[in-house]
């Protein structure tokens, strides 16, 4: 059961405090709608103080969650701490950066694989030649190297 903020007073003023939060922490909408698995619009809604979109409570503490904070410390008025939103940052920046390696590598195997293939199918009828040649010649050495050729030619 989601807990929603029917006052709109608390509920505006949970927006302005994700809203403060996440400029404090050097977030962007976008980098920080990622690290809360949500659409960045979504998260464009809830901190807009003239949103109509319900924000559940939940979700205020997912997002605080996200950004490193504890929703019990803004519940009771205590004094905002953030002791996991640098090593959140650091992780999020960590993973982003090993993201984009892999999809340089994936762009690198991707342009080679049409040569690779290239070089496959040159491999195949050089083995088709290989083995053509071997049926109609005569002696053992020919026989032997159509034999091979057909063998490599079913393993390929």
């Amino acid at each position: 059961m989601k807990d929603y903020l029917t006052d709109i007073s608390s509920a505006t003023e949970w927006r302005r405090i994700i809203r403060d939060l996440r400029i404090e922490s050097n977030f962007s909408q976008r980098k920080l709608a990622e690290l809360c698995n949500m659409p960045q619009r979504t998260l464009a809604e809830y901190e807009n103080l003239s949103s109509t979109r319900e924000l559940s409570i939940n979700k205020v503490e997912k997002i605080l969650d996200c950004l490193g904070y504890e929703i019990d410390v803004f519940l009771k008025g205590g004094e905002r701490e953030k002791p996991k939103t640098s090593k959140l940052k650091e992780v999020f920046e960590e993973v982003s950066s090993t993201t984009q390696d892999i999809q340089k590598k994936i762009r690198e195997v991707g342009q080679s694989v049409p040569s690779l293939l290239e070089r496959v199918e040159k491999l195949e009828n050089g083995l088709i030649e290989i083995a053509e040649i071997a049926e109609v010649s005569e002696g053992s050495g020919a026989k032997f190297y159509g034999m091979v050729a057909r063998k490599a030619l079913a393993d390929v």
